[in-house]
């Protein structure tokens, strides 16, 4: 009798949990109508009159992009008159609906190609592979316009959800057929195409970064048009070089450029900004999963004994990334992936024996799925050992005596709290001057070895931490006259918050697409943080 109660309760649950995803999909399909009749009701932005052409995305169907992405091409200056070029990965695609509300006519279909399919290109991938010499060949394979092989090898792990997918897997293949194929579309489009600049909601994946490089070389200007922290962020790439550091900021040099009083607010609004991530109150998902103050040991004592660190030891903390998150988003180039920097790390601290080693595995790796740092760890030493996966970044900063990261924003929020920072790799910090940056591989073991005695951040290093959080990571004030924005991932409800902003909330749509012709019209690269620096200078 208990086991078919049980049964029944079961089946009752099973049938919630249906009916409640019906539901949620139903939802889903009718603010959907809702907000593409709003879009129908509200016309083409652009005529395809002129000879000139904007090229866009659909590639990615999430109602925050088709937003952004509508608020921003109204702001591109002579957009009436334009051709509106849009990228789809089928015909049939139901971003279409999305793309054609707002003026585009013309679509390239990147899977239903009538002049380039990838089995063309499967020749050609299967050549230049059996010519690669293992990972580090793959990131040396010459693509067609000096496109990076690192763009191919990540889209690599993020289809593979793997690390470093083994060499014989036919994964290899079937990417680079596919990015042969991509390149060869997008050069026909460049070559016949009058582009006065390229709208993408990505910029790595093989799919995006074919076009964002092909047209860089063409000296277009590329945009890559997303959303963080509640707000929308464009980063404008120039030329190619430009597309190793993706990430809006200001140089140092610009920062230096500011007043001082300008700067002072910068720090104090990354103080305040850096305070709401620790307390676990930040939209970005990654600062959610690794600030945990349930947690969480505040003082230093107990911090260091929660980690087993005895007496003074020195203890260093090891920061692990998402395996297959893009680890070439900043152009790596000491190491092949974060699978060999971490075999790397973990063949180097057994031998440093006078310092504790905790592992950190990254935040949000059970919530991606797949690999972990576990999987890849066998006997350690007693000197080093992995940390929980719900270890608080803050307690762990707390007990640490120095930090360790390829280019995670822990080297921004360790920097602030004084603590030194080895950088494995290059990140998006790199340039302003914060952290040990390893040169090489072997420069990186060389100071793996001397962190007991890193010279520690100063009070201007902790500031400037500090100054770029705030133009990097925070959200833009919503006093600057900007619009925020939930989550990309928040489901239906950003459908109701489209129809919302359109109905009560045009004067700061209007506000914001006042700052982007503004920014359109000037020399900076990132725009949120030109918003950001022109607010605290008024």
């Amino acid at each position: 009798m208990a086991h078919g109660l049980l049964f029944k309760v079961a089946d009752i649950e099973t049938w919630r949990r249906v009916g409640r995803r019906v539901a949620l999909r139903w939802y889903g399909r009718w603010q959907r109508r809702r907000v593409e009749k709003l879009y129908a009701d509200l016309g083409p932005v652009a005529d395809g009159s002129g000879p000139l052409a904007i090229v866009a995305d659909g590639l990615w169907d999430n109602p925050n992009h088709f937003f952004r992405l509508r608020v921003f091409l109204e702001a591109i200056p002579d957009i009436a008159t334009m051709r509106l070029i849009g990228i789809l990965n089928r015909a049939d695609d139901a971003s279409r609906t999305a793309l054609e509300s707002m003026g585009f006519t013309e679509f390239i279909v990147l899977e239903d190609h009538p002049d380039h399919r990838s089995e063309d290109f499967i020749s050609d991938a299967e050549a230049m592979l059996d010519k690669a010499d293992g990972y580090e060949g793959i990131l040396k394979l010459p693509m067609p316009g000096g496109l990076p092989a690192y763009t191919y090898y990540d889209t690599v792990l993020k289809r593979a959800r793997h690390p470093q997918p083994g060499l014989d897997d036919p994964i290899w293949k079937t990417v680079l057929a596919d990015c042969l194929r991509n390149c060869a579309i997008y050069a026909d489009l460049l070559q016949d195409t009058s582009i006065a600049g390229i709208v993408l909601s990505h910029p790595w994946q093989s799919q995006y970064a074919t076009l964002v490089w092909g047209a860089l070389s063409r000296n277009i200007p590329a945009y890559h048009l997303t959303g963080y922290c509640e707000g929308i962020r464009i980063r404008r790439f120039f030329n190619t070089s430009d597309y190793a550091t993706p990430v809006e900021q200001l140089s140092l040099d610009e920062y230096l450029d500011l007043p001082q009083k300008v700067q002072d607010r910068l720090v104090e609004e990354g103080r305040g900004y850096l305070r709401l991530r620790e307390a676990g109150k930040s939209s970005d998902i990654n600062a959610r999963y690794a600030f945990q103050s349930e947690h969480r040991t505040v003082s230093r004592a107990e911090a260091r004994r929660a980690f087993g660190v005895a007496d003074d030891r020195k203890l260093a903390i090891v920061y692990a990334h998402v395996w297959f998150d893009f680890p070439h988003t900043f152009a790596m180039g000491n190491f092949v992936d974060f699978y060999d920097w971490m075999r790397f790390t973990l063949g180097q601290l057994p031998h440093i024996e006078d310092v504790d080693w905790i592992l950190k595995p990254h935040p949000t790796e059970s919530w991606y799925g797949g690999f972990r740092l576990q999987d890849m760890i066998a006997d350690l030493p007693g000197h080093v050992r992995l940390a929980p996966a719900e270890t608080d970044s803050l307690t762990a900063m707390t007990a640490a005596d120095a930090v360790v990261t390829v280019h995670g924003t822990v080297g921004l929020e360790a920097t602030a709290h004084g603590l030194p920072v080895i950088a494995a790799d290059r990140s998006f910090y790199s340039a302003w001057g914060l952290t040990h940056l390893a040169k090489s591989r072997d420069d990186y073991g060389t100071l793996l070895r001397s962190v007991g005695h890193l010279k520690q951040p100063d009070q201007t290093d902790r500031d400037r931490a500090l100054a770029l959080i705030a133009l990097s990571l925070a959200p833009t004030p919503a006093e600057a006259g900007v619009l925020k924005m939930r989550c990309d991932s928040s489901g239906p409800v950003l459908y109701r918050d489209i129809i919302h902003n359109y109905s009560d909330g045009r004067d700061v749509i209007e506000a914001e697409q006042a700052h982007m012709m503004s920014w359109l019209h000037g020399p900076s690269s990132s725009y949120s943080a030109s918003v950001k620096a022109a607010y605290f200078s008024a």
